[in-house]
Protein backbone atom coordinates (compact mmCIF):
# COMPACT_ATOMS: atom_id res chain seq x y z
CA UNK A 1 0.00 0.00 0.00
CA UNK A 2 1.16 3.52 -0.76
CA UNK A 3 1.03 6.49 1.59
CA UNK A 4 0.33 10.02 0.40
CA UNK A 5 3.33 11.01 2.48
CA UNK A 6 5.55 9.38 -0.12
CA UNK A 7 4.53 12.06 -2.60
CA UNK A 8 6.13 14.90 -0.67
CA UNK A 9 9.60 14.41 -2.12
CA UNK A 10 8.25 14.39 -5.68
CA UNK A 11 6.17 17.54 -5.26
CA UNK A 12 8.35 20.11 -3.51
CA UNK A 13 5.80 22.82 -4.30
CA UNK A 14 2.84 20.67 -3.35
CA UNK A 15 1.36 23.47 -1.29
CA UNK A 16 0.88 25.60 -4.42
CA UNK A 17 -1.03 22.94 -6.35
CA UNK A 18 -4.65 23.92 -7.12
CA UNK A 19 -5.87 20.53 -8.37
CA UNK A 20 -4.95 17.09 -6.99
CA UNK A 21 -6.06 13.83 -8.64
CA UNK A 22 -4.90 10.64 -6.89
CA UNK A 23 -7.40 8.02 -8.02
CA UNK A 24 -6.86 4.24 -8.09
CA UNK A 25 -3.68 4.46 -6.00
CA UNK A 26 -4.61 2.27 -3.00
CA UNK A 27 -3.75 5.18 -0.70
CA UNK A 28 -4.72 4.67 2.94
CA UNK A 29 -4.38 8.11 4.54
CA UNK A 30 -4.47 11.77 3.66
CA UNK A 31 -1.81 13.43 5.82
CA UNK A 32 0.05 15.00 2.89
CA UNK A 33 -3.07 17.01 2.00
CA UNK A 34 -2.26 19.39 4.84
CA UNK A 35 0.45 20.83 2.57
CA UNK A 36 -2.07 21.67 -0.15
CA UNK A 37 -2.76 25.23 0.93
CA UNK A 38 -4.12 26.39 -2.43
CA UNK A 39 -6.01 23.27 -3.52
CA UNK A 40 -9.41 23.97 -5.09
CA UNK A 41 -10.23 20.55 -6.54
CA UNK A 42 -9.36 17.23 -4.88
CA UNK A 43 -10.11 13.80 -6.36
CA UNK A 44 -8.95 10.77 -4.36
CA UNK A 45 -11.65 8.23 -5.19
CA UNK A 46 -11.04 4.49 -5.61
CA UNK A 47 -8.51 4.10 -2.81
CA UNK A 48 -8.37 2.41 0.61
CA UNK A 49 -9.00 5.45 2.84
CA UNK A 50 -10.91 4.64 6.04
CA UNK A 51 -10.54 7.86 8.01
CA UNK A 52 -10.82 11.27 6.40
CA UNK A 53 -10.05 13.85 9.06
CA UNK A 54 -7.83 16.92 8.63
CA UNK A 55 -7.55 19.76 11.16
CA UNK A 56 -6.21 22.31 8.70
CA UNK A 57 -8.64 24.77 7.19
CA UNK A 58 -8.80 24.71 3.40
CA UNK A 59 -9.73 28.22 2.34
CA UNK A 60 -10.03 27.41 -1.37
CA UNK A 61 -11.26 23.80 -1.55
CA UNK A 62 -14.71 23.60 -3.11
CA UNK A 63 -14.67 20.36 -5.12
CA UNK A 64 -14.07 17.02 -3.33
CA UNK A 65 -14.43 13.49 -4.71
CA UNK A 66 -13.72 10.62 -2.29
CA UNK A 67 -15.99 7.95 -3.76
CA UNK A 68 -15.22 4.23 -3.47
CA UNK A 69 -13.18 4.28 -0.29
CA UNK A 70 -14.04 3.01 3.22
CA UNK A 71 -14.97 6.30 4.87
CA UNK A 72 -17.49 6.27 7.74
CA UNK A 73 -17.55 10.02 8.37
CA UNK A 74 -16.03 13.11 6.80
CA UNK A 75 -14.13 15.72 8.77
CA UNK A 76 -12.50 18.40 6.68
CA UNK A 77 -12.61 22.15 7.27
CA UNK A 78 -13.64 23.56 3.90
CA UNK A 79 -16.35 25.48 2.08
CA UNK A 80 -17.38 22.60 -0.15
CA UNK A 81 -19.77 23.18 -3.02
CA UNK A 82 -19.34 19.78 -4.68
CA UNK A 83 -19.02 16.52 -2.72
CA UNK A 84 -18.99 12.96 -4.06
CA UNK A 85 -18.70 10.47 -1.20
CA UNK A 86 -20.51 7.60 -2.92
CA UNK A 87 -19.67 3.94 -2.31
CA UNK A 88 -18.27 4.36 1.19
CA UNK A 89 -19.39 3.28 4.68
CA UNK A 90 -21.66 6.16 5.72
CA UNK A 91 -24.57 5.20 7.96
CA UNK A 92 -25.75 8.77 8.55
CA UNK A 93 -25.34 12.21 6.98
CA UNK A 94 -24.57 13.88 10.31
CA UNK A 95 -20.99 14.59 9.24
CA UNK A 96 -22.16 16.02 5.90
CA UNK A 97 -24.75 18.64 6.86
CA UNK A 98 -22.08 21.00 8.18
CA UNK A 99 -21.08 21.78 4.58
CA UNK A 100 -23.81 24.34 4.11
CA UNK A 101 -22.52 25.62 0.77
CA UNK A 102 -23.06 22.31 -0.99
CA UNK A 103 -24.74 22.52 -4.37
CA UNK A 104 -23.93 18.95 -5.46
CA UNK A 105 -24.00 15.91 -3.14
CA UNK A 106 -23.61 12.24 -4.09
CA UNK A 107 -24.00 9.73 -1.24
CA UNK A 108 -25.09 6.81 -3.40
CA UNK A 109 -24.25 3.22 -2.44
CA UNK A 110 -23.61 3.86 1.24
CA UNK A 111 -25.09 2.05 4.24
CA UNK A 112 -27.86 4.60 4.69
CA UNK A 113 -31.33 3.45 5.69
CA UNK A 114 -32.98 6.81 6.39
CA UNK A 115 -32.54 10.45 5.47
CA UNK A 116 -34.25 11.62 8.63
CA UNK A 117 -31.35 13.93 9.50
CA UNK A 118 -32.38 17.57 9.20
CA UNK A 119 -31.04 18.49 5.78
CA UNK A 120 -32.71 21.90 5.71
CA UNK A 121 -29.35 23.60 6.33
CA UNK A 122 -28.31 22.53 2.81
CA UNK A 123 -30.43 25.28 1.35
CA UNK A 124 -28.21 25.72 -1.72
CA UNK A 125 -28.29 22.05 -2.75
CA UNK A 126 -29.57 21.65 -6.32
CA UNK A 127 -28.37 18.13 -7.20
CA UNK A 128 -28.67 15.19 -4.79
CA UNK A 129 -27.91 11.53 -5.51
CA UNK A 130 -28.70 8.78 -3.00
CA UNK A 131 -29.20 5.71 -5.17
CA UNK A 132 -28.49 2.15 -4.10
CA UNK A 133 -28.66 2.80 -0.35
CA UNK A 134 -31.71 0.66 0.59
CA UNK A 135 -33.45 3.75 1.96
CA UNK A 136 -36.85 3.30 3.57
CA UNK A 137 -37.31 6.89 4.83
CA UNK A 138 -36.53 10.17 3.02
CA UNK A 139 -38.24 12.70 5.30
CA UNK A 140 -35.05 14.73 5.42
CA UNK A 141 -35.54 15.74 1.79
CA UNK A 142 -38.81 17.55 2.46
CA UNK A 143 -37.23 20.97 3.04
CA UNK A 144 -34.71 20.93 0.15
CA UNK A 145 -36.78 23.30 -1.93
CA UNK A 146 -33.87 24.30 -4.18
CA UNK A 147 -33.39 20.77 -5.54
CA UNK A 148 -33.58 20.48 -9.31
CA UNK A 149 -32.06 17.02 -9.74
CA UNK A 150 -32.88 14.06 -7.48
CA UNK A 151 -31.85 10.42 -7.90
CA UNK A 152 -33.14 8.06 -5.20
CA UNK A 153 -33.36 4.96 -7.37
CA UNK A 154 -32.63 1.40 -6.23
CA UNK A 155 -33.83 1.81 -2.66
CA UNK A 156 -36.74 0.36 -0.67
CA UNK A 157 -39.10 3.33 -0.72
CA UNK A 158 -42.83 2.67 -0.64
CA UNK A 159 -44.08 6.26 -0.82
CA UNK A 160 -42.89 9.65 -2.06
CA UNK A 161 -44.84 11.96 0.24
CA UNK A 162 -41.67 13.76 1.29
CA UNK A 163 -41.20 15.09 -2.25
CA UNK A 164 -44.45 17.04 -2.53
CA UNK A 165 -42.86 20.42 -1.77
CA UNK A 166 -39.86 20.03 -4.09
CA UNK A 167 -41.47 22.15 -6.74
CA UNK A 168 -38.23 23.07 -8.51
CA UNK A 169 -37.41 19.48 -9.47
CA UNK A 170 -36.82 19.05 -13.19
CA UNK A 171 -35.15 15.61 -13.04
CA UNK A 172 -36.43 12.78 -10.83
CA UNK A 173 -35.33 9.15 -10.75
CA UNK A 174 -37.25 6.83 -8.41
CA UNK A 175 -36.68 3.62 -10.38
CA UNK A 176 -36.39 0.24 -8.69
CA UNK A 177 -38.39 1.12 -5.59
CA UNK A 178 -41.54 -0.85 -4.59
CA UNK A 179 -43.77 2.21 -4.97
CA UNK A 180 -46.85 0.71 -6.67
CA UNK A 181 -48.30 4.23 -7.12
CA UNK A 182 -47.16 7.59 -8.49
CA UNK A 183 -50.10 9.63 -7.21
CA UNK A 184 -47.84 11.56 -4.81
CA UNK A 185 -45.92 13.08 -7.74
CA UNK A 186 -48.86 15.19 -8.84
CA UNK A 187 -47.55 18.49 -7.36
CA UNK A 188 -44.18 18.27 -9.18
CA UNK A 189 -45.31 20.25 -12.17
CA UNK A 190 -41.83 21.31 -13.30
CA UNK A 191 -40.44 17.82 -13.83
CA UNK A 192 -39.05 17.42 -17.35
CA UNK A 193 -37.41 14.00 -17.04
CA UNK A 194 -38.87 11.18 -14.94
CA UNK A 195 -37.73 7.59 -14.46
CA UNK A 196 -40.04 5.10 -12.74
CA UNK A 197 -38.42 1.97 -14.18
CA UNK A 198 -39.33 -1.20 -12.27
CA UNK A 199 -41.52 0.35 -9.56
CA UNK A 200 -44.39 -2.20 -9.69
CA UNK A 201 -46.89 0.44 -10.81
CA UNK A 202 -50.07 -0.51 -12.67
CA UNK A 203 -51.11 3.07 -13.45
CA UNK A 204 -49.52 6.41 -14.33
CA UNK A 205 -52.07 8.26 -12.21
CA UNK A 206 -50.34 11.29 -10.74
CA UNK A 207 -48.57 12.32 -13.92
CA UNK A 208 -51.53 14.16 -15.49
CA UNK A 209 -50.31 17.51 -14.15
CA UNK A 210 -46.72 17.13 -15.34
CA UNK A 211 -47.37 19.16 -18.48
CA UNK A 212 -43.68 19.94 -19.02
CA UNK A 213 -42.63 16.29 -19.04
CA UNK A 214 -40.40 15.44 -22.02
CA UNK A 215 -38.81 12.11 -21.06
CA UNK A 216 -40.57 9.22 -19.32
CA UNK A 217 -38.97 5.88 -18.54
CA UNK A 218 -41.61 3.48 -17.22
CA UNK A 219 -40.15 0.16 -18.34
CA UNK A 220 -40.71 -3.12 -16.52
CA UNK A 221 -43.95 -2.30 -14.77
CA UNK A 222 -47.54 -3.56 -14.87
CA UNK A 223 -49.14 -0.83 -16.99
CA UNK A 224 -52.15 -1.81 -19.09
CA UNK A 225 -52.60 1.61 -20.68
CA UNK A 226 -51.05 5.07 -20.68
CA UNK A 227 -54.22 7.14 -20.70
CA UNK A 228 -52.75 9.56 -18.15
CA UNK A 229 -50.32 10.80 -20.83
CA UNK A 230 -53.08 12.02 -23.13
CA UNK A 231 -52.57 15.72 -22.33
CA UNK A 232 -48.77 15.60 -21.99
CA UNK A 233 -48.04 17.12 -25.37
CA UNK A 234 -44.39 17.93 -24.67
CA UNK A 235 -43.30 14.30 -24.54
CA UNK A 236 -40.24 13.56 -26.69
CA UNK A 237 -38.93 10.23 -25.38
CA UNK A 238 -41.10 7.47 -23.91
CA UNK A 239 -39.84 4.05 -22.81
CA UNK A 240 -42.54 1.48 -22.01
CA UNK A 241 -40.77 -1.83 -22.62
CA UNK A 242 -42.02 -4.87 -20.69
CA UNK A 243 -45.40 -3.80 -19.43
CA UNK A 244 -48.90 -5.19 -20.00
CA UNK A 245 -50.08 -2.56 -22.47
CA UNK A 246 -53.14 -3.44 -24.52
CA UNK A 247 -53.27 -0.12 -26.39
CA UNK A 248 -51.28 3.06 -27.05
CA UNK A 249 -54.15 5.54 -27.21
CA UNK A 250 -52.68 7.72 -24.48
CA UNK A 251 -49.88 8.75 -26.84
CA UNK A 252 -51.99 10.04 -29.71
CA UNK A 253 -51.44 13.73 -28.84
CA UNK A 254 -47.67 13.43 -28.38
CA UNK A 255 -46.82 15.20 -31.63
CA UNK A 256 -43.29 16.04 -30.45
CA UNK A 257 -42.44 12.38 -29.83
CA UNK A 258 -39.00 11.45 -31.16
CA UNK A 259 -38.11 8.16 -29.44
CA UNK A 260 -40.48 5.38 -28.43
CA UNK A 261 -39.70 1.92 -26.99
CA UNK A 262 -42.71 -0.38 -26.58
CA UNK A 263 -41.09 -3.82 -26.78
CA UNK A 264 -42.59 -6.88 -25.13
CA UNK A 265 -46.14 -5.71 -24.60
CA UNK A 266 -49.29 -7.70 -25.49
CA UNK A 267 -51.07 -5.10 -27.67
CA UNK A 268 -52.13 -6.26 -31.16
CA UNK A 269 -52.37 -2.87 -32.85
CA UNK A 270 -50.33 0.31 -33.14
CA UNK A 271 -53.45 2.43 -33.04
CA UNK A 272 -52.76 5.43 -30.88
CA UNK A 273 -49.35 6.31 -32.24
CA UNK A 274 -49.32 10.04 -32.95
CA UNK A 275 -49.39 10.78 -36.67
CA UNK A 276 -47.19 13.55 -38.06
CA UNK A 277 -44.94 13.33 -35.02
CA UNK A 278 -41.19 13.95 -34.90
CA UNK A 279 -40.47 10.29 -34.18
CA UNK A 280 -37.16 9.21 -35.71
CA UNK A 281 -36.92 5.67 -34.36
CA UNK A 282 -39.61 3.06 -33.66
CA UNK A 283 -38.57 -0.26 -32.14
CA UNK A 284 -40.78 -3.28 -31.50
CA UNK A 285 -39.58 -6.61 -30.13
CA UNK A 286 -41.64 -9.63 -29.16
CA UNK A 287 -44.96 -7.87 -29.59
CA UNK A 288 -47.84 -9.51 -31.44
CA UNK A 289 -48.91 -7.28 -34.31
CA UNK A 290 -50.03 -8.63 -37.73
CA UNK A 291 -49.61 -5.29 -39.53
CA UNK A 292 -48.27 -1.77 -39.12
CA UNK A 293 -51.58 0.02 -39.54
CA UNK A 294 -51.50 2.78 -36.98
CA UNK A 295 -48.01 3.96 -37.82
CA UNK A 296 -49.58 6.48 -40.17
CA UNK A 297 -47.71 9.44 -41.63
CA UNK A 298 -44.36 9.79 -39.88
CA UNK A 299 -42.36 12.38 -41.84
CA UNK A 300 -39.29 12.05 -39.58
CA UNK A 301 -39.16 8.26 -39.08
CA UNK A 302 -35.71 7.01 -40.15
CA UNK A 303 -35.36 3.69 -38.32
CA UNK A 304 -38.01 0.99 -38.03
CA UNK A 305 -37.25 -2.19 -36.10
CA UNK A 306 -39.90 -4.91 -35.77
CA UNK A 307 -38.37 -8.15 -34.49
CA UNK A 308 -40.16 -11.39 -33.62
CA UNK A 309 -43.63 -9.79 -33.66
CA UNK A 310 -45.55 -12.22 -35.94
CA UNK A 311 -45.82 -9.41 -38.50
CA UNK A 312 -47.57 -10.58 -41.69
CA UNK A 313 -47.55 -7.45 -43.85
CA UNK A 314 -45.85 -4.06 -44.12
CA UNK A 315 -49.18 -2.40 -44.78
CA UNK A 316 -49.23 0.83 -42.80
CA UNK A 317 -45.81 2.29 -43.58
CA UNK A 318 -46.56 3.58 -47.08
CA UNK A 319 -46.26 7.19 -45.92
CA UNK A 320 -42.99 6.74 -44.01
CA UNK A 321 -40.98 8.22 -46.84
CA UNK A 322 -37.84 9.13 -44.90
CA UNK A 323 -36.96 5.61 -43.77
CA UNK A 324 -33.26 4.81 -43.98
CA UNK A 325 -33.04 1.58 -41.98
CA UNK A 326 -35.66 -1.18 -41.79
CA UNK A 327 -35.05 -4.26 -39.64
CA UNK A 328 -38.05 -6.61 -39.75
CA UNK A 329 -36.61 -10.04 -39.19
CA UNK A 330 -38.02 -13.21 -37.62
CA UNK A 331 -41.61 -12.49 -38.61
CA UNK A 332 -44.18 -13.93 -41.04
CA UNK A 333 -43.83 -11.58 -44.01
CA UNK A 334 -44.66 -13.09 -47.39
CA UNK A 335 -43.76 -9.97 -49.36
CA UNK A 336 -42.06 -6.62 -48.89
CA UNK A 337 -44.62 -4.53 -50.70
CA UNK A 338 -45.45 -1.10 -49.26
CA UNK A 339 -41.78 -0.06 -49.14
CA UNK A 340 -42.01 1.57 -52.58
CA UNK A 341 -41.99 5.12 -51.21
CA UNK A 342 -38.96 4.62 -48.95
CA UNK A 343 -36.59 5.99 -51.58
CA UNK A 344 -33.91 6.91 -49.01
CA UNK A 345 -33.67 3.36 -47.63
CA UNK A 346 -30.05 2.18 -47.32
CA UNK A 347 -30.33 -0.81 -44.94
CA UNK A 348 -32.93 -3.56 -45.28
CA UNK A 349 -32.90 -6.61 -43.01
CA UNK A 350 -35.84 -8.97 -43.51
CA UNK A 351 -34.24 -12.35 -42.88
CA UNK A 352 -36.13 -15.25 -41.33
CA UNK A 353 -39.50 -14.53 -42.91
CA UNK A 354 -41.63 -16.23 -45.58
CA UNK A 355 -40.87 -13.82 -48.44
CA UNK A 356 -41.52 -15.30 -51.89
CA UNK A 357 -40.67 -12.34 -54.15
CA UNK A 358 -39.01 -8.93 -54.06
CA UNK A 359 -41.73 -6.82 -55.66
CA UNK A 360 -41.48 -3.34 -54.21
CA UNK A 361 -37.70 -3.03 -54.19
CA UNK A 362 -37.15 -2.11 -57.83
CA UNK A 363 -37.01 1.67 -57.30
CA UNK A 364 -35.03 1.72 -54.06
CA UNK A 365 -31.75 2.73 -55.66
CA UNK A 366 -30.11 3.90 -52.42
CA UNK A 367 -29.97 0.41 -50.91
CA UNK A 368 -26.52 -0.65 -49.71
CA UNK A 369 -26.95 -3.45 -47.15
CA UNK A 370 -29.64 -6.07 -47.83
CA UNK A 371 -30.26 -9.24 -45.81
CA UNK A 372 -32.83 -11.65 -47.30
CA UNK A 373 -31.48 -14.77 -45.65
CA UNK A 374 -33.82 -17.66 -44.76
CA UNK A 375 -36.88 -16.85 -46.82
CA UNK A 376 -38.64 -18.64 -49.71
CA UNK A 377 -37.19 -16.76 -52.66
CA UNK A 378 -36.99 -18.55 -56.01
CA UNK A 379 -35.80 -15.47 -57.92
CA UNK A 380 -33.96 -12.21 -57.28
CA UNK A 381 -34.63 -10.73 -60.72
CA UNK A 382 -36.07 -7.59 -59.10
CA UNK A 383 -32.56 -6.62 -57.94
CA UNK A 384 -31.39 -6.06 -61.52
CA UNK A 385 -32.42 -2.39 -61.38
CA UNK A 386 -30.49 -1.68 -58.17
CA UNK A 387 -26.78 -1.01 -58.63
CA UNK A 388 -26.06 0.53 -55.23
CA UNK A 389 -26.01 -2.65 -53.09
CA UNK A 390 -22.64 -3.36 -51.45
CA UNK A 391 -23.56 -6.22 -49.08
CA UNK A 392 -26.13 -8.87 -49.99
CA UNK A 393 -27.14 -12.02 -48.12
CA UNK A 394 -29.56 -14.35 -49.93
CA UNK A 395 -28.50 -17.58 -48.22
CA UNK A 396 -30.98 -20.29 -47.26
CA UNK A 397 -33.53 -19.68 -49.99
CA UNK A 398 -34.69 -21.72 -53.01
CA UNK A 399 -32.69 -19.97 -55.71
CA UNK A 400 -31.58 -21.84 -58.83
CA UNK A 401 -30.07 -18.81 -60.54
CA UNK A 402 -28.25 -15.59 -59.67
CA UNK A 403 -30.06 -13.72 -62.43
CA UNK A 404 -30.65 -10.23 -61.07
CA UNK A 405 -27.06 -9.56 -59.99
CA UNK A 406 -25.74 -8.78 -63.47
CA UNK A 407 -25.72 -5.03 -62.75
CA UNK A 408 -24.44 -5.22 -59.17
CA UNK A 409 -21.24 -3.37 -59.94
CA UNK A 410 -20.80 -2.10 -56.37
CA UNK A 411 -21.32 -5.42 -54.61
CA UNK A 412 -18.48 -6.11 -52.14
CA UNK A 413 -19.82 -9.09 -50.16
CA UNK A 414 -22.20 -11.76 -51.44
CA UNK A 415 -23.61 -14.70 -49.49
CA UNK A 416 -25.67 -17.26 -51.44
CA UNK A 417 -25.00 -20.37 -49.36
CA UNK A 418 -27.53 -23.18 -49.11
CA UNK A 419 -29.43 -22.63 -52.35
CA UNK A 420 -29.63 -24.62 -55.61
CA UNK A 421 -27.21 -22.58 -57.72
CA UNK A 422 -25.53 -24.52 -60.53
CA UNK A 423 -23.88 -21.71 -62.52
CA UNK A 424 -21.59 -18.85 -61.51
CA UNK A 425 -21.57 -17.05 -64.86
CA UNK A 426 -23.44 -14.02 -63.51
CA UNK A 427 -20.67 -13.42 -60.98
CA UNK A 428 -18.19 -12.36 -63.66
CA UNK A 429 -19.91 -8.96 -63.65
CA UNK A 430 -19.15 -8.24 -59.98
CA UNK A 431 -16.12 -6.01 -60.51
CA UNK A 432 -15.98 -4.78 -56.89
CA UNK A 433 -16.53 -8.11 -55.14
CA UNK A 434 -14.20 -9.05 -52.26
CA UNK A 435 -15.99 -11.98 -50.59
CA UNK A 436 -18.28 -14.71 -51.95
CA UNK A 437 -19.94 -17.52 -50.02
CA UNK A 438 -21.36 -20.20 -52.33
CA UNK A 439 -21.29 -23.12 -49.91
CA UNK A 440 -23.94 -25.84 -50.06
CA UNK A 441 -25.12 -25.30 -53.62
CA UNK A 442 -25.15 -27.52 -56.73
CA UNK A 443 -21.98 -26.51 -58.53
CA UNK A 444 -21.23 -29.74 -60.39
CA UNK A 445 -18.40 -28.56 -62.63
CA UNK A 446 -15.19 -27.08 -61.29
CA UNK A 447 -14.88 -25.07 -64.50
CA UNK A 448 -17.61 -22.78 -63.18
CA UNK A 449 -14.87 -21.13 -61.14
CA UNK A 450 -13.40 -19.70 -64.34
CA UNK A 451 -16.03 -16.96 -64.16
CA UNK A 452 -14.24 -15.65 -61.07
CA UNK A 453 -10.81 -15.42 -62.66
CA UNK A 454 -11.14 -11.82 -63.87
CA UNK A 455 -12.50 -10.52 -60.57
CA UNK A 456 -9.37 -8.68 -59.48
CA UNK A 457 -10.80 -7.51 -56.16
CA UNK A 458 -11.91 -10.98 -55.01
CA UNK A 459 -9.96 -12.11 -51.95
CA UNK A 460 -12.10 -14.64 -50.12
CA UNK A 461 -14.38 -17.42 -51.30
CA UNK A 462 -16.21 -20.22 -49.48
CA UNK A 463 -17.08 -23.22 -51.64
CA UNK A 464 -17.51 -26.23 -49.33
CA UNK A 465 -20.31 -28.77 -49.77
CA UNK A 466 -20.83 -28.44 -53.51
CA UNK A 467 -21.26 -31.41 -55.81
CA UNK A 468 -18.13 -31.07 -57.95
CA UNK A 469 -18.22 -34.35 -59.86
CA UNK A 470 -15.44 -34.22 -62.44
CA UNK A 471 -12.63 -34.77 -59.91
CA UNK A 472 -13.82 -38.35 -59.32
CA UNK A 473 -13.58 -37.98 -55.53
CA UNK A 474 -15.89 -39.72 -53.11
CA UNK A 475 -17.45 -37.60 -50.40
CA UNK A 476 -18.42 -34.04 -51.26
CA UNK A 477 -17.71 -32.65 -47.80
CA UNK A 478 -13.96 -33.15 -48.27
CA UNK A 479 -13.79 -31.94 -51.84
CA UNK A 480 -12.26 -28.56 -50.96
CA UNK A 481 -9.42 -30.21 -49.05
CA UNK A 482 -8.40 -32.44 -51.95
CA UNK A 483 -4.92 -31.61 -53.36
CA UNK A 484 -6.23 -31.52 -56.95
CA UNK A 485 -8.90 -29.04 -56.00
CA UNK A 486 -6.43 -26.88 -54.10
CA UNK A 487 -4.03 -26.87 -57.01
CA UNK A 488 -6.74 -25.76 -59.40
CA UNK A 489 -7.76 -22.87 -57.18
CA UNK A 490 -4.19 -21.74 -56.62
CA UNK A 491 -3.46 -21.72 -60.35
CA UNK A 492 -6.73 -20.38 -61.68
CA UNK A 493 -7.59 -17.83 -58.95
CA UNK A 494 -4.26 -16.31 -57.90
CA UNK A 495 -5.97 -13.28 -56.36
CA UNK A 496 -7.65 -15.38 -53.65
CA UNK A 497 -5.92 -15.15 -50.27
CA UNK A 498 -8.52 -17.03 -48.19
CA UNK A 499 -10.38 -20.09 -49.37
CA UNK A 500 -12.16 -23.10 -47.90
CA UNK A 501 -9.28 -25.30 -46.70
CA UNK A 502 -6.62 -23.27 -48.54
CA UNK A 503 -3.99 -21.25 -46.67
CA UNK A 504 -1.07 -19.05 -47.60
CA UNK A 505 1.42 -21.86 -47.06
CA UNK A 506 -0.37 -23.95 -49.74
CA UNK A 507 0.78 -21.42 -52.31
CA UNK A 508 4.46 -21.45 -51.43
CA UNK A 509 5.14 -25.00 -50.26
CA UNK A 510 6.68 -26.17 -46.96
CA UNK A 511 9.67 -23.80 -47.06
CA UNK A 512 7.44 -20.78 -47.55
CA UNK A 513 5.15 -22.10 -44.84
CA UNK A 514 7.97 -22.37 -42.30
CA UNK A 515 9.12 -18.89 -43.18
CA UNK A 516 5.89 -17.01 -42.70
CA UNK A 517 3.83 -19.13 -40.33
CA UNK A 518 4.51 -19.23 -36.59
CA UNK A 519 3.98 -22.35 -34.51
CA UNK A 520 0.78 -20.93 -33.05
CA UNK A 521 -0.55 -20.07 -36.50
CA UNK A 522 0.40 -23.53 -37.76
CA UNK A 523 -1.58 -25.16 -34.98
CA UNK A 524 -4.56 -22.91 -35.65
CA UNK A 525 -4.49 -23.71 -39.36
CA UNK A 526 -4.34 -27.44 -38.72
CA UNK A 527 -7.17 -27.19 -36.22
CA UNK A 528 -9.30 -25.33 -38.77
CA UNK A 529 -8.65 -28.06 -41.34
CA UNK A 530 -9.98 -30.65 -38.91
Amino acid sequence: MLSLGQLQEKYLNFKEVSEVILQYGQYQNVEILQLCEQVQKLCISNNQIEKFGIDKKFEHLQYLEVGQNKIQELDINAYLAHLDISSNKLTTLDSIVKYKNLQYLNVGFNDLRTLSTNLSVLSQLTKFIANGCELIDIQGLATLSSLKYLDISANKLQNLLSLKNLLNLSYLNVSHNPLKTLSQLSPLINVIELSVYGTQISSLKGLENLKLLQTLNAQQNELENVDELLELTNLKSVFLTQNSLNNLLGLKNAKLLENLAIDRNPFHSLEGLPAHSKMQKLMLYQNDIPNLLGVGVQPSLETLSVIACNLETLDGIQECKMLQMVMIYTNKLKSIQHLENAVYLTHLQVDNNLIENLNGLQKLNQLKVVNLKSNKLTSIAELSTITSITHLNISNNQLTSLQGLENSKNLVELEVGNNKISSLSILQNLKSIVFINIEKNQISDIKELRFLKELETLRRIWFADNEVLNLNIEGNNAICADPLFKEYIIQQLPQIISYSFIYEYDRGGPEYYDKIISNDERKAAKQEQK
